[in-house]
This record gives C-alpha cells, sequence and structure tokens, in this order.
C-alpha cells in the first residue's frame, strides 16, 4: 500500500514539474523580442577595440558623443510610431554603448573637427531636375534650381541625413519666388531614425535663401531606452552667381 502511495506521490510530482517547466518556457517566449539584434552582429569589431575601457559610464558616454538618454515615455507620438519600427539594440556593458554610439552617430566630439552648424558652401551639391513637371508649369521667365546637402553622416558614410532644396526665380532679375526645404534619412538606416522639424527658411534677402534644418537621431536599446542626438545645420543657397 506504501509503495503505491509513493509511486502516486511521485506521478504527481513529476506532472507538476513538467507543468511548471511548460508554463515557465510559454512565459518567457511570449515575452521574447523578435525585435532586437546584439550590437556585436552589427557594429565592427574595430569600434569595440578602439573604445574599450574609455568611458566607465553610461553618462560618460552620452557626454562624450553629445547624446541624450530619453525614456519612451518622453517621447513624441511621432518618435514613438518612427522608433518602435526599428530594432532594439542588446548593449550589455558601457564599452559595448560606446562602441555602438560611435559606429552610428560618428566619433565623439572632441574628436570631431567638422562644423556642427555650417554648411560648407563647396558641400552644397547641385542637381539637375529628371524631369519635365517644372518646366511644364512655369513660366519662360522662370528658372528652376536644386540642391543637395549631406546634413549628417553615420557610421562613415552608412547613414545619411540628406537635405533639400527646390527653388524657383526669375532669371531676368535671379530674384527668387519661392523656396522649397526637406530632409530625410537614407541608407541602410535600420538601426536609427531621423525626426525633423520644418526647415527655417530666412528669405532677408531677394538672391539668396539661409536655410536652417533640425532634427532629432534617435536609436533604440533594450529596456526602452532611446539615444538622441538634436543635429542643426545652416546653408545658403543663391539662384545665381551673385557676387556679395
Amino acid at each position: 500500500m506504501k509503495s503505491k502511495i509513493s509511486l502516486f506521490l511521485g506521478l504527481v510530482l513529476v506532472l507538476n514539474l513538467a507543468l511548471l517547466s511548460s508554463v515557465s518556457f510559454a512565459s518567457s517566449t511570449s515575452k521574447t523580442d523578435d525585435n532586437i539584434v546584439d550590437v556585436h552582429d552589427i557594429v565592427p569589431k574595430e569600434y569595440f577595440d578602439k573604445y574599450k575601457g574609455m568611458y566607465k559610464s553610461k553618462e560618460e558616454v552620452l557626454n562624450a558623443f553629445g547624446l541624450e538618454s530619453k525614456s519612451k515615455q518622453s517621447l513624441s507620438a511621432q518618435e514613438i510610431n518612427m522608433t518602435d519600427k526599428t530594432p532594439a539594440l542588446k548593449a550589455d556593458t558601457v564599452d559595448e554603448m560606446a562602441a555602438t554610439a560611435a559606429y552610428i552617430y560618428g566619433p565623439p566630439t572632441n574628436e570631431s573637427s567638422i562644423d556642427s552648424t555650417t554648411i560648407n558652401p563647396s558641400d552644397i551639391k547641385e542637381v539637375s531636375d529628371d524631369t519635365d513637371l517644372g518646366k511644364s508649369i512655369t513660366p519662360q521667365a522662370t528658372g528652376t534650381k536644386n540642391f543637395e546637402i549631406n546634413i549628417y553622416e553615420l557610421g562613415g558614410g552608412i547613414y545619411t541625413v540628406k537635405g533639400f532644396v527646390y527653388m524657383t526665380y526669375d532669371t531676368s532679375t535671379h530674384f527668387i519666388t519661392s523656396t522649397t526645404a526637406t530632409s530625410t534619412l537614407i541608407g541602410a538606416s535600420a538601426f536609427a531614425t531621423w525626426s525633423p522639424e520644418s526647415p527655417i527658411i530666412d528669405s532677408s534677402y531677394k538672391y539668396k535663401r539661409t536655410i536652417t534644418w533640425n532634427g532629432t537621431l534617435t536609436t533604440r536599446f533594450m529596456g526602452d531606452d532611446y539615444f538622441s542626438k538634436r543635429i542643426s545645420k545652416t546653408g545658403t543657397f543663391y539662384s545665381g552667381n551673385v557676387i556679395e
């Protein structure tokens, strides 16, 4: 009789353990986020080697790269909608955070010789309009100019925030009649999002426009931690070869 009771209790124990195991497994898999990427899968090894032991805390990394850490609760609805579509990066150590920041946002601010606010005129590229749409809807006395510039380059050119300018002007006076400016993140942009503000267009002069682009680059880490960097770039665009 005792042996039967022992056998029964043993079976109950085995069943309970099996049930507990299945529940635990189901709970862990249900919480698994498939949209998580280990930083070692995307950041080249040389970044980890270069920044190993350079910083002691997350705050030091943020300060070095000019970044801000935000929680999901502090993001705007637009930022949440955009960043939720990007993978969350798994960085467990300060060294991994530093390597990732350098790869996505470029070198620390003290290592960069690039002016962070003014666009070099030589970096402004005038591009042709591939369509005849503008020509067909504008009078013959109206000319058009299209410009393209790199507002910000990430990861050695892997990611680029590009700015675009579309300008119409009177061909006899070169006085500008309208200006449109936009920006977008192009390239392998899976791990960062660009949230642009409306460009500021200064129309003080008839033959030139000074345009300022502002926006925020955001990267999502595990645990609803978001690294962001606010970018501001200003450039001057002319309707013709004007000597000031």
